[in-house]
């Protein structure tokens, strides 16, 4: 049951060239001007690939900036992996939001109106299917919405989450999103920042550089040639709550090359029981900052199911590649 995504911060998110602001550790602000988003990519976990789906739960833990959501469009659109509004939530006159969805004709349809809602964590089943698919809501673990045995072949599929502002709209901060083929209800995501240069220390620049909460693109490290490495060490994770278990561990950053030249593709790394393991596949680095994300969907170590955090909490970077 693999994690699509997971992003506690701005790092993994592709951003619009007006960009939204880092809003505190782990959390993405974006205002009121109506080109601003943070798109979250559906990346499949063993391969690196796009992935388009017919069943996927998100989840996102939203704040908006006046206590409700009101006027414009809601934080979340799910949009097709070619780029294709195919879900969406948008403000109403009762500082509310009004749920949609692509019917088979393409117009859209309503899925349900709801009255205002403050910060919280809202989840969400969609199921592409023409005659059994199925749209769920839950607005902090409670049902608010849910159509079972609809046709929502309209949808076409799921590859990208956009947190947009618009015109008129208040603004809010999104952080802890995790798109998953599991239910999402009840988890979170926690976020280790850099702090201290690890082991592997081939790449330049400063620790300091990429170690803020907020979003800076103007402070960098950078390598010049293939295979050089660098890893980092943060803050431990506390223990896992009792009665909670760890699903992925994912490593994120704002990554560009302006030139083309090699290195061309970065490999990220994780130290886990003392070994540095690599992840199982290569992101490419093209031009201008975009948001890479890698998931180690398992323990490295055994092949299985995460074990206890501390398993997690050592050295994190990466190798740059041809």
């Amino acid at each position: 049951m693999p994690t699509y995504f997971a992003a506690g911060g701005i790092d993994a998110y592709e951003l619009s060239p007006t960009q939204p602001r880092a809003a505190g550790d782990a959390a993405v602000e974006i205002g009121t001007s109506a080109a601003a988003y943070a798109d979250a990519v559906l990346i499949d976990p063993a391969t690196g690939a796009g992935a388009s789906l017919k069943r996927l739960w998100t989840h996102v833990a939203l704040a908006p900036a006046y206590g409700t959501y009101d006027r414009g469009r809601f934080p979340i659109t799910w949009m097709t992996a070619a780029g294709v509004d195919a879900v969406q939530a948008e403000g109403n006159a009762n500082r509310g939001m009004t749920f949609c969805f692509r019917g088979p004709d393409g117009a859209w349809r309503t899925a349900g109106d709801f009255p205002a809602l403050n910060s919280g964590a809202l989840d969400a089943l969609i199921v592409v299917d023409g005659s059994e698919g199925r749209i769920a809501l839950f607005w902090n673990g409670g049902l608010l919405l849910d159509l079972k045995g609809i046709d929502t072949s309209g949808i076409g599929n799921v590859g990208r989450l956009r947190f947009r502002g618009a015109s008129g709209y208040d603004g809010q901060t999104i952080r802890d999103v995790i798109a998953a083929s599991y239910g999402t209800i009840g988890h979170t995501v926690r976020v280790r920042r850099p702090t201290t240069a690890g082991a592997a220390a081939d790449w330049s620049g400063d620790v300091a550089a990429i170690g803020k909460a907020a979003l800076d693109d103007t402070t960098t490290i950078g390598a010049t040639d293939v295979g050089q490495m660098a890893t980092y060490t943060g803050p431990a994770l506390s223990a896992t709550p009792a009665g909670n278990i760890v699903k992925a561990v994912a490593i994120g950053a704002r990554l560009r090359n302006d030139d083309g030249d090699a290195p061309q593709n970065v490999r990220a790394l994780l130290r886990v029981d003392g070994k540095l393991y690599r992840g199982g596949y290569a992101a490419r680095i093209g031009p201008g900052f975009a948001g890479s994300l890698t998931i180690f969907d398992g323990d490295p170590v055994t092949g299985g199911a995460w074990r206890a955090i501390d398993h997690a909490n050592g050295e994190f970077g990466f190798e740059a590649l041809a």
